[in-house]
């Protein structure tokens, strides 16, 4: 089903973005950056020492951190946007059918390069809803030490880009003529088997930040 929702994002973001470029003349171009906070979905992975082959690990992730920086034009109730992305992704505790494993430390770096296309649900107020939908990449890098139950050291290493795509909704609040403070939820998705398992990452992230139109 996973599966099926992340197809159905990639397919249907390039028709929005296509559809904003022809819905009128452009009425502004915007610059934006917001703080935000994600939920990484537990990792699985292929890794360590056992008994008859490798050892089947979960990365429990802690509440990640992280900034994203955008720049967009808008064409009526359209737009479309670049967005970059870096969350640091730090984990709580290394996990295995046998229990948790102690003395985890390290963290990893998350990237994002996305293409958006979004809609604005224009009212006669100074409030205005939004839908996105996005295509792009993620890259993840880094490194997680830990001790497992029989006192070995053990790392577990990522360094993998794939392709993504993001959901999301959210508000913009207009404080000046060309400042809008802007607040919003997105869920993006990113199947890789990089760490040995077929799966999907995903990340819900909440964000508040500011738009410069000009």
């Amino acid at each position: 089903m996973k599966k099926l929702v992340f197809a159905a994002v990639v397919g249907l973001t390039p028709a929005l973005i296509g559809t904003s470029a022809l819905a009128g003349m452009m009425d502004s171009t915007y610059v934006g950056l917001s703080g935000v906070a994600s939920m990484v979905g537990d990792v699985d992975a292929n890794n360590g020492r056992g008994v008859g082959g490798e050892v089947k690990t979960t990365a429990d992730i802690d509440t990640s951190l992280g900034v994203l920086v955008r720049a967009g034009k808008k064409f009526d109730a359209f737009r479309a946007e670049l967005e970059l992305g870096y969350r640091d992704i730090e984990v709580d505790s290394i996990k295995t059918a046998n229990g948790a494993y102690s003395s985890s430390s390290g963290d990893a770096n998350a990237y994002s390069v996305m293409i958006n296309g979004a809609y604005d649900f224009e009212m006669d107020a100074p409030v205005t809803p939004y839908v996105l939908l996005g295509v792009g990449a993620l890259h993840v890098d880094g490194d997680v030490a830990y001790t497992d139950d029989n006192g070995r050291a053990e790392t577990l290493s990522a360094d993998d880009t794939t392709v993504a795509a993001q959901i999301g909704l959210g508000l913009s609040y207009e404080l000046t003529s060309s400042i809008d403070l802007v607040a919003g939820y997105s869920f993006l998705g990113a199947p890789t088997g990089a760490t040995g398992e077929d799966e999907i990452i995903q990340i819900h992230s909440a964000q508040i930040g500011l738009n410069y139109s000009f």
